[in-house]
């Protein structure tokens, strides 16, 4: 589970907490590829939106710009854009898997699965 505290809007983070954690999982066995690592950065993005402001005070501190961020579109606007990020990302993963689950009953044909159990196989 990702465990960062955030420093706003405590309820979003625990909305979405296994959301992400879901994410994370599906994209940790996916190929790398241009697509999941677009979604890993969709992912982080809406990981920091959600109410994380340490990384703008990163960039106000050695870039010299980001201060803005908090100030005014922390409290209202990110955790939104984050709210939507961590749902179309979601979307997209259950939209394109990365690999195809075999199930393990239907991996023999069906004479060979009735047959044991007594009942007659179809004609």
């Amino acid at each position: 589970m990702l465990v960062v505290a955030p420093s706003a809007h405590a309820a979003y983070y625990v909305f979405l907490l296994s959301g992400w954690t879901a994410i994370v999982a599906e994209l940790v066995g996916r190929p790398r590829s241009a697509a999941s690592f677009g979604l890993w950065l969709a992912s982080i993005a809406a990981y920091v939106f959600t109410g994380f402001d340490q990384p703008f005070f990163l960039t106000e501190r050695y870039l010299g710009f980001g201060i803005i961020v908090p100030q005014h579109w922390l409290a209202w606007h990110l955790p939104s854009l984050g709210l939507l990020l961590t749902v179309s990302t979601l979307s997209l993963l259950l939209l394109r898997p990365g690999k195809e689950v075999v199930l393990a009953y239907r991996s023999r044909p069906l004479d060979a699965v009735a047959e044991p159990l007594g009942v007659p196989g179809p004609a």
